[in-house]
């Protein structure tokens, strides 16, 4: 069977086949939460606030890329499905070429904000690092894509848990130079995925630019790029407006909501990350649009039920622990509550999102009004 193609209903071989993402985003998720959890209990909510103002620059650093790793992640798996492999092959050196430019300028840039906002004798150490980290995340993000979209999805989970066991080791044992430590665990982690990137691509992409892939990628790719900006501008302002009208301590507690609302948010991403390369391969190999729709509508049923599995023992914890465990930060189990439920609602629109990213098309009343034979 096509990889990019499968069954209408799902069955158990098809639950299995996202067991390997799930399991290594699992091992990176939860080596990031526990270290969150140790660092806020160490740092205490002030400075917490401060690793979480980082962690956000990078957040939104990973949008420097105008669009090249989203461009790729469509067209790749695309001609794949068209039998174009050639073309495959130039979507992916375009974007390794526009990433690599894009992520040393956003490097530089982020370097300078950091600068500008954290303090402290360790800030010229931080800022460097937090630059040096933003430019292996771009890199590290178009490997990811670059994986799912050839459906090389165990090794895309190699890669992820790599970052989140190195990051907690080295987390654990620099912890005690606060921020700054937290900082290099993250560098490292990063590093450490690249050297596994490089071992598990199959095609390694080399630097090329053509000026007409460029303008397809970037036109492809740019308003997905937008549209996720605007989402994650939408999903973190609720923490500025914290820092702003509540203080910093405030802010620092309230970063425990964000930890738990990323870790929702990745488990419906999990199945995003599977079905869109999979949906996109099938609208390139022109499988009819009640068949993508039906992808589409899989992917939201089992994304919703595993947010729903998870989000109610978060909930009970975070009633249960934090009050007893870290009692500084208990006012944060009301509005991570509140915002796990939002996460649930949420995971049930991801399909379509896809589905709309992999045709190019706005939503309409029936799919047979968008679908298109794919054209170059």
């Amino acid at each position: 069977m096509t990889p990019g193609i499968t069954e209408r209903r799902p069955n158990l071989r098809h639950l299995l086949d996202l067991a390997p993402l799930a399991i290594g985003t699992g091992v990176y998720q939860g080596a990031r939460l526990g270290l969150s959890l140790i660092a806020a209990a160490v740092l205490g909510p002030a400075t917490f606030g401060e690793w979480v103002m980082i962690t956000l620059l990078l957040q939104y650093s990973a949008f420097a890329s105008l669009g090249f790793p989203n461009g790729a992640g469509r067209e790749v798996p695309r001609r794949l499905g068209q039998g174009r492999p050639d073309l495959a092959e130039r979507a992916e050196d375009v974007a390794l070429s526009g990433t690599l430019l894009l992520g040393l300028l956003a490097g530089i840039a982020g370097l300078a904000i950091a600068r500008a906002l954290v303090g402290g004798p360790a800030a010229i150490e931080i800022a460097g690092l937090l630059g040096v980290a933003i430019v292996a995340q771009q890199l590290v993000l178009l490997e990811q894509v670059l994986l799912r979209s050839r459906f090389r999805f165990t090794s895309a989970a190699v890669q992820l848990g790599v970052v989140g066991v190195v990051m907690l080791l080295v987390g654990l044992a620099a912890l005690r130079e606060g921020i700054a430590g937290l900082t290099l665990a993250l560098v490292i982690g990063l590093l450490a995925a690249l050297v596994v990137g490089h071992f598990v691509l199959r095609r390694r992409p080399r630097v090329t630019w053509d000026q007409g892939e460029v303008r397809a990628i970037v036109g492809i790719g740019f308003p997905i790029m937008l549209a996720g900006l605007a989402f994650s501008l939408l999903t973190t302002l609720d923490r500025w407006l914290v820092l702003a009208f509540i203080g910093d301590v405030a802010f620092g507690i309230y970063g425990l909501v964000g930890i738990a609302i990323s870790g929702l948010m990745v488990l419906s991403t999990v199945v995003a990350q599977q079905y869109y390369p999979r949906i996109a391969h099938a609208y390139g190999a022109n499988l009819d649009p009640q068949a993508l729709l039906a992808m589409a509508q899989r992917q939201s049923w089992i994304a919703s039920t595993v947010v729903a599995l998870a989000a109610v023992p978060m909930i009970a914890l975070a009633w249960l622990i934090l009050p007893s465990v870290l009692p500084e930060y208990a006012a944060a189990a009301a509005p991570a509550t509140l915002a796990m439920l939002g996460i649930l609602v949420y995971s049930g629109a991801t399909g379509n999102a896809n589905l709309l990213n992999s045709v190019g098309a706005i939503a309409t009343t029936s799919p047979s009004s968008w679908w298109r034979s794919p054209q170059m």
